[in-house]
């Protein structure tokens, strides 16, 4: 808002939003200024109620390095026993949804949590389904969304998703509010997907309840500046290699499945040589799905544009 109107001098042009919205990134709690009800004394008590505490690390994982792969590799979890659902979608693709009850037989479900993973995850994960555990024995109905492409399942169409793809979660909300007006449903997701859910919150804004969406939680979102999207040395031989191993191949299989189906700038040599993450996005991501380059990708879904 800062930026369309111009505060801090001069006008703004399309995009400076993002950089508007970073600069300002301070906690403030919401201000109510209409007539108090007991709904609104309700929110407020909870709001001021809420304080965000600091997550300790055990004393032997306390590198991030470390923390972050000894998770991945050694903590499996138990599999969850999914019921999973394959949706089709209205551009001729579909999505898998592998739903989780709550482990609490004694009484109703809380609510129908979402939960979508991070990038080149899946609902198998072991993240994604600790994550689904512990919503599950807290009392929720748990529904992970794997992005096309990642199901296991070959999709129909190139691509699949990206950081602001809001399509499926969008189209599985309508779909389960109108088959049960009354449930209450939430969202939740980690990284990426944690970018998704905060982007589709924004999109929704105060008509959110209106498809039974009544709140959301997400961990370790992208907020900071584009331009350390592929961070340091370490992390980009470590964790943007490991990731451009599934994505580099997924995207030569989608060109040899659907060549006719890729706009004419698209050039599947840059991606074949593509050493980042930055690099995927300017050379796979952004042609597929129409952005100037990743620059423009990231300033038009990047979440704090939409809080």
């Amino acid at each position: 808002k800062e930026a369309e109107n111009g505060v801090g001098g001069g006008s703004a042009k399309s995009g400076d939003y993002v950089s508007a919205g970073r600069a300002s990134l301070v906690s403030r709690r919401p201000k109510l200024t209409e007539a108090n009800t007991p709904s609104r004394d309700w929110c407020l008590k909870r709001l001021n109620s809420f304080e965000a505490r600091d997550y300790v690390a055990p004393w032997w994982a306390r590198n991030p390095h470390f923390n972050t792969i000894v998770g991945s590799l050694f903590a499996t979890p138990q599999p969850a026993p999914y019921r999973r659902e394959i949706i089709d979608t209205p551009d001729g693709d579909f999505f898998c949804v592998d739903f989780l009850d709550s482990r609490d037989k004694r009484r109703k479900a809380r609510g129908l949590v979402f939960l979508y993973h991070g990038l080149e995850a899946n609902s198998q994960s072991p993240l994604t389904v600790r994550q689904a555990w512990s919503l599950a024995e807290a009392g929720f109905d748990v529904a992970s969304i794997s992005f096309r492409g990642c199901s296991g399942e070959e999709n129909l169409r190139p691509g699949g998703y990206h950081m602001g793809f809001t399509d499926d979660v969008r189209q599985l909300a309508e779909m389960l509010h109108k088959r049960d007006p009354s449930r209450r449903m939430y969202v939740t997701g980690t990284s990426l997907g944690g970018n998704v859910m905060t982007k589709f919150l924004g999109e929704l804004g105060e008509g959110a309840a209106e498809c039974g969406i009544l709140g959301g939680a997400v961990a370790c979102v992208p907020t900071s500046d584009n331009s350390v999207i592929d961070g340091d040395k370490f992390a980009r031989e470590v964790y943007s290699g490991n990731f451009l191993k599934s994505i580099i191949p997924k995207a030569e299989k989608q060109w040899a499945n659907f060549p006719e189906m890729f706009p004419k700038n698209f050039d599947i040599e840059m991606v074949r040589n593509a050493t980042t993450i930055g690099e995927i996005d300017d050379y796979y991501i952004s042609p597929l799905y129409g952005f100037e380059d990743r620059f423009d990708y990231y300033d038009r879904n990047i979440c704090v544009g939409w809080l």
